[in-house]
């Protein structure tokens, strides 16, 4: 009895494991919350923590009833556990601990606990599924890409089956190229498969190759030529995989890569669509790259903090374009991204793991085998061209957790193939292994739980802070500060919220010293109370992530905003925007601000200096010029103030404002005589406050 009870547990583990990593592969490509802030990628997180630690939670229980712990015998998981360990160390000396833990607002790929979900569905696929499983596994991914694929060009007709969003993957770049990864597989599906999974893979790899003809990337075709050639030379030379006769497909597709590559044609309409994307060079990658490494080479600047090394090491030229108030938090590849924020350690790591898995994966495939083996050869050999098309992408582009989550997923499918030893570690009641095996998985079994409910909370302040966003945006401050508050509340070790609650509690100032409905004495105690909680939410802010250059802009704005309310705010607003320049330089709009501080102090030589710091920085930031004018004009400099709003009126010939500021400086009147005084500008205002008209 006792026997047969511990063979029905083991089942149902066996099943839980099993459904909880197709489940996996099935929703992260096609998963995502609208009503969050970060739609796609905090779902596909969830996703991860919720379906993970139940497939380890069922591992676990079932090793535990059956009493024994059965694993692959091979090296390559102590590579990864190595890979895994760098990310651990990258993580504690991390520019910012919390977010290299858990991503959002920084790349939810490179956090940790997406590194380490990752590596415990590794684990798994490649330990506790059958090499049918895998089969299963591998064609559910696919599945699921074809109806991603279906959903997005569907979304070009229709917008709103997506709800706005181009496809469910990520980045258009990304999506594609998840699809230019997979297509050695899907052609190995079509080639071996049934008749009606035939037509399945038929309309996947149709699918495939329209979102290759319409977004026509480079870098996609790049992949599709090297799949392609690798799949059918590997087909040559393996004459018992396939009938020579479908080799015609990969013909096909290195016909069509390399048409493209030389042609370059370009299908507009698309473009238009979604929008060009916007890359980092490979030049400037690899500058920034080596600016982080040179602070920290063995572990790098920690996990998705790319965007801190590239506002600190970015080229000045960048502030001259309009791309100036760009943050890119990812180099130009995936390998140019981890050299930085992994340092050499965590990209060597991780580089030797892959090396072993595709040696180990490439010895089976050109191997002797047995009448099974030979069965499964087709499609090893789709997994073998996928992952190293996959090592070609991490050269050629950026990665996200989706791309992430199946390469190590068809790594796992090789070594589960690969290698077959398997070691059986009897837990023997008085075994030191068995004490172990408990305290382990005790330990691991309220992490997990923990890290659950956490990521619960999470998501929840995140939904919090979107609807907060939204009723911002509408004009609502006082809902804003309510749900802004909650999202603080639910997640208070996030400065991201603390930053915008500030510039919620300030707009609500303006607006209540504004009304005209409040009395006088109201609006002195709700004067106090705005003015103290803007102040608190902007140290908080820096208080959490010194390292945001952001954070302390907002925080100079704060106090820049409160000068002649709140004592030696003057004096904080300079500090503070001293403190973003360090974190972010060559940055306009922070040089800017800082001018028109000098000039609320009247201190015209510092706020002259200043000002011409940011126009020698990007010309085309015409808030700097406007400021220059006035200060010119405030220090009694005339000309030179004509001479700066004459460049204005230039581009704006029928503003009526600026025709008015230089008749006042030609009269002998200060520039502003008759008008309103100027507002300090945001990040949002980066033109003049005059009336604007199109540009001639």
């Amino acid at each position: 009895m006792e026997i047969n009870n511990t063979e029905k547990i083991v089942k149902i583990c066996n099943f839980i494991i099993k459904y909880a990593i197709f489940a996996a592969a099935f929703l992260m490509p096609i998963f995502f919350i609208p009503f969050v802030a970060d739609a796609i990628n905090s779902g596909k997180q969830i996703i991860l923590l919720l379906l993970g630690f139940v497939a380890l939670f069922a591992w676990m229980l079932k090793s535990a009833v059956a009493g024994e712990i059965e694993l692959k015998k091979s090296k390559i998981y102590s590579f990864l556990l190595a890979f895994f360990l760098f990310a651990v160390l990258s993580t504690i000396f991390s520019q910012n601990r919390y977010f290299s833990f858990w991503g959002w607002p920084l790349p939810s790929a490179e956090s940790l606990i997406s590194v380490m979900m990752i590596c415990i569905f590794f684990f798994l696929e490649s330990n506790a599924l059958s090499k049918k499983d895998t089969y299963s596994l591998t064609a559910i991914s696919v599945f699921s890409l074809i109806l991603c694929d279906f959903l997005a060009v569907l979304a070009l007709i229709w917008p709103r089956v997506l709800l706005g969003f181009s496809n469910t993957v990520g980045s258009t770049g990304v999506f594609v190229a998840l699809n230019a990864v997979f297509l050695p597989i899907m052609i190995v599906f079509l080639i071996s498969s049934s008749k009606w999974l035939k037509i399945l893979f038929s309309f996947g790899l149709f699918l495939a190759t329209a979102l290759f003809v319409i977004t026509s990337y480079f870098f996609v075709w790049w992949i599709v030529l090297f799949g392609a050639l690798v799949l059918m030379i590997t087909g040559i030379f393996k004459k018992d995989l396939f009938d020579l006769r479908w080799s015609a497909l990969p013909m096909f597709f290195l016909a069509i890569s390399l048409f493209f590559l030389i042609a370059n044609p370009q299908i507009s309409w698309f473009k238009q669509k979604v929008g060009d994307e916007i890359f980092l060079s490979y030049q400037s990658s690899l500058k920034i790259s080596s600016g982080a490494l040179r602070q920290n080479p063995a572990l790098g600047s920690g996990l998705g903090t790319f965007a801190y090394d590239f506002l600190r090491h970015k080229d000045k030229n960048l502030s001259s374009t309009p791309l100036w108030n760009v943050v890119f938090d990812g180099g130009a590849s995936k390998v140019l991204t981890t050299l930085a924020t992994m340092g050499i350690l965590g990209t060597i790591s991780f580089a030797i793991f892959f090396v072993c898995v595709a040696f180990i994966a490439g010895k089976h495939l050109f191997s002797k085998k047995d009448e099974d083996d030979e069965a499964h050869s087709i499609f090893v050999l789709g997994v073998f061209t996928s992952l190293i098309s996959f090592i070609l992408f991490y050269n050629l582009y950026n990665s996200n957790i989706v791309l992430d989550f199946f390469f190590f997923m068809l790594m796992a499918v090789a070594i589960n193939f690969a290698v077959k030893e398997k070691g059986v570690y009897k837990l023997k009641s008085d075994s030191p292994l068995t004490l172990v095996s408990v305290i382990a998985f005790t330990i691991i079994f309220v992490f997990g739980i923990s890290m659950i409910t956490i990521g619960g909370q999470r998501l929840y302040a995140q939904a919090q802070y979107f609807s907060g966003l939204m009723d911002w945006r509408n004009g609502n401050a006082g809902s804003a500060i309510v749900k802004m508050q909650k999202a603080a509340n639910a997640n208070p070790e996030s400065d991201v919220y603390f930053s915008q609650l500030s510039q919620a509690y300030l707009l609500k100032l303006q607006e209540d010293l504004a009304n005209k409905k409040i009395s006088d004495d109201d609006k002195a105690k709700e004067s106090q109370v705005l003015v103290a909680s803007a102040i608190n939410a902007s140290v908080r802010a820096t208080d959490l992530n010194p390292k945001s250059a952001n954070n302390w802009a907002i925080r100079g704005f704060v106090y820049q905003n409160l000068i002649g309310i709140f004592d030696d705010a003057q004096d904080w607003a300079e500090r503070s925007y001293k403190e973003a320049i360090s974190l972010d330089l060559f940055n306009p709009y922070l040089e800017t601000q800082l001018g028109i501080l000098y000039l609320q102090k009247k201190d015209y030589g510092a706020a002259t200096s200043q000002l011409k710091k940011a126009v020698e920085l990007n010309q085309n930031y015409l808030i700097a010029t406007y400021y220059l004018g006035l200060t010119f004009d405030a220090n009694k400099q005339k000309e030179n103030a004509i001479a700066e709003f004459n460049k204005l009126l230039q581009i704006y010939p029928n503003a009526k404002d600026l025709q008015q500021i230089i008749a006042n400086i030609k009269a002998g009147r200060p520039a502003l005589s008759q008008q309103e005084e100027a507002p300090a500008p945001t990040p949002e205002n980066q033109s003049p406050p005059v009336s604007k008209e199109k540009k001639k």
